[in-house]
């Protein structure tokens, strides 16, 4: 896998995760209060650079017929800090766009514990 591709698919595995980790969250919260509930993604796509977007802050969301695309001149998908000079564990940066506008979005890191196993959990 050349690095490019690899990049790309440990940024998905980080926000993948993050997605996980919330709703396994929000399940166990669910099931203390004896509730079970589904929860399905609100496409927000043609909120994109609006002030309404903020509306739906910490909600599961969608964005749909975006590409990713390159986060600086060396064409890497995502920074570690928003000017590229952090490292793996800080808030995480990636560009993204739709109709020839580029929207950058940042997967933050809010809480991490380092594991014995050598693991970020």
């Amino acid at each position: 896998m050349n690095r490019k591709k690899k990049e790309f698919a440990v940024a998905l595995a980080l926000l993948s995760a993050s997605s996980a980790l919330c709703l396994r969250i929000m399940k166990k919260v669910d099931e203390k209060l004896g509730d079970t509930k589904t929860y399905e993604a609100l496409d927000v796509t043609s909120l994109l650079g609006t002030d309404e977007l903020i509306q739906h802050q910490n909600e599961k969301v969608s964005f749909k017929g975006m590409t990713v695309a390159a986060s600086n001149d060396a064409g890497a998908p995502f920074l570690y800090n928003w000017d590229g000079s952090g490292s793996e564990g800080d808030d995480l940066y990636f560009n993204v766009t739709l109709n020839d506008t580029t929207y950058t979005f940042v997967v933050e890191i809010l809480y991490r514990k380092y594991a014995p196993s050598s693991a970020w959990v």
